[in-house]
């Protein structure tokens, strides 16, 4: 059968390999159609991490490359294993839920239903297992959702991507009459635009994008206001405070990865308010952490989704949403794939966005004199299981963490010290409210911290927890902490770099 194989960045061939048949616990389907998803691009441009190498297999598939591409697609059942015979039949459309993950009962994200936070997640058409850019595929049926009769195979298609929009909205917490703002209309930024229109008849939904041809879907997906970034006559994060009445967005989704992205959502996003980052980012971004802090902003990601697929396919069949056609930009044929696909949209791609780049260098104050002491005090009387020097050169404070939570990272950083990345680096998926990427250490999936800031409620909580005695040495705070600084105000700070 024809397949398109990924050789590398740059390398993809159409060419002949074996045509699967179905084993036990599987059903083979012929690919009916297949869409190209944003990180297919991407790993045509450059080497990604989800996908393996010549040398280095995937964890899970044991594939090196060339892999089979394609993770979007929809298709019929034309074969049945072993032990799945009573639940599909020939001749039914499906679509594919892509996600494989460990599934170990000791990976904490597997066990707690979180498989697309599993360190070793990845994709059918990424990591192996086949892909959607062929004629015919065999998967575990587990894998596989019957396309309603109401529903084309085309649309089966998009299905994929429109279930990270719609995880989006449910990480995001999104409800009829809340605001929202969509940084970016590329694919999965207009799927989002088309999901909270249908469930946000009344809401007010601002996009931003640069692109003049995905403005005008945009506005003709329901966005109440379109406006263009690039435009320096009427700034997003001014044109939404406008929009909502000085208060700003219930919620911001960034679909962009760039910068700018995220610094228009924070000052565009309410107090107490949620920003939602979906991108995958290429380049490490900078985070406001005062903006979040003195407007308790909950920060969150959105890696791809779980579960979604019953109820995405019920809203499509049920019309809920629609106008979905419109979002296909072309149909081409496999052979093509590469000329006509990868290539054209890159190209138009270039035509229609601009990349911000942007240098980061991240560092830190640290006050060195009096830490030692309250180390000491930390574990001999505050009964802290473990005190630790993030300055010491030789142990790793993300390393010795993750080693006393047995790899699964603490519940809740409290950074109080203006040193953001420990902080984030150390908590497990899906706890707390503000979540981020940092790359290999936490395999490109979210981890949180939750920022407070206290208010007058708290303070009497306080008081009243003092004056019962639950609060002891707090003179130590103050002898060995604060005077301690006082006195050593004169002292130049060391700067040092994390």
């Amino acid at each position: 059968m024809k397949a398109a194989r990924y050789y590398g960045p740059g390398d993809i061939k159409v060419e002949q390999i074996a045509e699967p048949e179905a084993r036990a616990g599987q059903v083979k389907v012929k690919i009916a159609w297949n869409g190209i998803c944003g990180s297919d691009l991407h790993a045509y441009l450059a080497q990604i991490t989800k996908f393996p190498t010549l040398t280095e297999p995937n964890d899970l598939s044991g594939e090196t490359l060339p892999i089979t591409l394609g993770h979007e697609f929809s298709g019929t059942i034309v074969g049945i294993g072993d032990g799945v015979e009573g639940k599909f039949k020939l001749g039914q459309n499906v679509v594919i839920e892509p996600v494989v993950s460990c599934r170990k009962p000791e990976c904490y994200s597997c066990s707690h239903g979180a498989t697309n936070v599993c360190p070793s997640t990845n994709f059918i058409g990424i990591g192996g297992w086949g892909g959607g850019l062929s004629e015919y595929i065999a998967v575990d049926a587990n894998l596989v959702h019957i396309l309603p009769e109401n529903v084309s195979l085309e649309i089966g298609a998009m299905i994929e991507p429109l279930a990270v929009a719609w995880h989006a909205m449910k990480r995001g917490n999104f409800q009829d009459g809340q605001s929202a703002l969509i940084l970016g209309a590329g694919p999965i930024g207009l799927f989002l635009l088309t999901i909270l229109r249908a469930f946000g008849p009344t809401s007010t939904i601002v996009v931003s994008e640069p692109a003049q041809i995905r403005r005008n879907l945009a506005s003709k997906h329901g966005a109440t206001l379109v406006l263009d970034p690039l435009n320096p006559n009427n700034p997003v994060d001014a044109a939404v405070l406008k929009a909502t009445n000085g208060v700003g967005v219930d919620v911001a989704f960034d679909a962009t990865g760039v910068q700018a992205a995220v610094d228009t959502a924070l000052l565009s996003v309410r107090p107490h308010g949620t920003f939602v980052n979906i991108a995958i980012w290429e380049q490490r971004p900078s985070l406001d952490m005062n903006l979040v802090v003195f407007r308790e902003i909950t920060v969150t990601g959105s890696a791809v989704y779980r579960g979604h697929h019953p109820e995405l396919l019920e809203a499509v069949a049920s019309g809920k949403l629609h106008g979905l056609d419109d979002l296909i930009t072309r149909k081409i044929a496999l052979e093509n794939v590469v000329d006509q696909g990868f290539k054209a949209l890159i190209n138009e791609k270039d035509k229609q966005s601009i990349h911000y780049i942007q240098e980061v260098d991240y560092r830190s104050g640290v006050l060195t004199d009096w830490a030692v002491p309250l180390r000491d005090l930390a574990t001999s009387k505050y009964e802290a299981t473990l005190a630790f020097d993030p300055l010491n050169p030789v142990k790793s404070i993300v390393a010795a963490l993750m080693k006393a939570t047995k790899g699964v990272g603490i519940d809740i950083a409290f950074d109080i010290q203006a040193a953001v990345d420990p902080a984030l680096m150390n908590v497990r998926p899906h706890d707390t409210n503000l979540r981020y990427e940092f790359g290999r250490l936490v395999r490109d999936y979210g981890f949180g911290q939750c920022c407070v800031l206290t208010s007058d409620s708290d303070h009497v909580g306080l008081l009243e927890a003092v004056a019962a005695g639950k609060l002891q040495g707090l003179e130590d705070v103050v002898d060995k902490g604060i005077k301690a600084l006082i006195n050593k105000k004169d002292k130049q700070l060391e700067i040092m770099q994390y």
